[in-house]
């Protein structure tokens, strides 16, 4: 008898886990269909986010049975948000998101060097010098 009380005590708790929060899944990835290596993957208005890998891959753990508006955001590109996510109890929540390449203004960057004309004193330099003023 104890041993079905234990047993179902345990069903209990391990399915209540699994009914009140949900993943969800994807790939970010470019018009080219390459990987989007960091980009951010949040639930607007809260501070629940995560991070793309180096695959474009995010998993983001959700309550079930509520809507949620997803953000996604990266450098170098428009970001995009997406409403009405859902996500369902039992069902392989998946979200795949395409970003597009941000059209800026890129201006370019110039670079100087110069070059003095003064001696350069060495280590070496300065050591034989400090060697020669010590009577």
């Amino acid at each position: 008898m104890q041993l079905r009380l234990f047993i179902a005590t345990i069903l209990t708790l391990f399915t209540a886990g699994f009914t009140y929060a949900q993943s969800l899944t994807g790939k970010v990835t470019n018009s080219q269909n390459e990987p989007v290596v960091g980009a951010s993957v949040k639930v607007t208005g809260t501070n629940q986010g995560v991070s793309t890998n180096v695959e474009g891959r995010y998993t983001l753990g959700l309550d079930r049975s509520k809507k949620y508006e997803i953000e996604v955001s990266a450098i170098g590109y428009q970001s995009k948000i997406i409403g009405d996510v859902e996500a369902v109890n039992g069902v392989f929540n998946e979200l795949n998101i395409t970003l597009e390449v941000k059209a800026g203004n890129m201006e370019g960057v110039t670079v100087t060097a110069r070059r003095t004309t003064a001696r350069m004193e060495t280590a070496a330099s300065a050591i034989q010098f400090q060697k020669i003023r010590i009577p």
